[in-house]
């Protein structure tokens, strides 16, 4: 296929047609560790996910962090790297977990704790001027 006048093809350059708006997807390192960046899928309890993981030289996973979307595309929780989520006696809880309120302000972040009691310590965000209803005002 020729390039439009006004943009000449380049000695050596190849032309490709994508599907799609870009996205980064992976990281190499010039150690030969690579950086996976995963797409959106539906976890086990219905909601999107997306998983980054980090691969030695040999290819093994080493560590990741997975992230719980909800249906505004907003992440709303985070896993640590022992795995996608940590356990308790009583199933499983996100390492982190963050709640947006209706206007899109961040209004709490519960991080674990306790693993072997599933207890959060617990950030909250205020937004009290009504003049500025995303201008942050103080958190506890």
């Amino acid at each position: 296929m020729d390039a439009p006048p006004d943009q000449p093809l380049i000695e050596g350059s190849i032309e490709a047609t994508t599907y799609g708006p870009p996205y980064l997807s992976r990281i190499e390192q010039r150690s030969g560790d690579t950086i996976e960046i995963g797409t959106n899928y539906l976890d086990n309890t219905g909601n999107q996910s997306f998983r980054i993981q980090h691969k030695n030289a040999q290819g093994k996973p080493t560590r990741s962090i997975v992230f719980q979307r909800d249906n505004q595309n907003r992440i709303v929780s985070i896993s640590d790297p022992m795995g996608s989520e940590c356990e308790r006696r009583s199933g499983w809880f996100p390492c982190r977990q963050i709640r947006i309120r209706r206007l899109g302000n961040l209004v709490k972040v519960f991080e674990t704790f306790g693993r072997a009691t599933g207890t959060y310590l617990t950030n909250q965000y205020f937004y009290e001027n009504g003049n500025y209803p995303h201008y942050l005002d103080e958190d506890r």
